[in-house]
């Protein structure tokens, strides 16, 4: 069995080496913003000009980078085998409006 780095990782290192910006909305409907400084199983250190937050996975909904500067193909290329779906494409439907 070939021991994979989750999809979640691989994106938050991404994140990280490449300093991006992002918005981390928790499950309350807040809004933080800030660069990814670290991250382990159970939490994300996110930094700001003025400060640095902790923050528990379990209360994060969604992480959003303000801008792609990284390949999602090569971060999701070891997720294209069978166990896993995959689409890179977008249809007219996926795109918002």
């Amino acid at each position: 069995m070939v021991n994979r780095q989750s999809l979640q990782d691989s994106f938050l290192k991404a994140l990280c080496r490449e300093h991006v910006l992002v918005s981390v909305y928790l499950v309350n409907g807040i809004k933080l913003q800030g660069k990814i400084e670290f991250f382990d199983k159970f939490v994300i250190l996110l930094k700001n000009a003025v400060v640095s937050q902790m923050i528990y996975k379990h209360a994060i909904s969604t992480i959003v980078p303000l801008n792609s500067v990284f390949d999602y193909n090569n971060l999701l290329s070891d997720y294209s085998d069978s166990n896993y779906y995959v689409s890179t494409s977008t249809t007219k439907s996926d795109q918002i409006k």
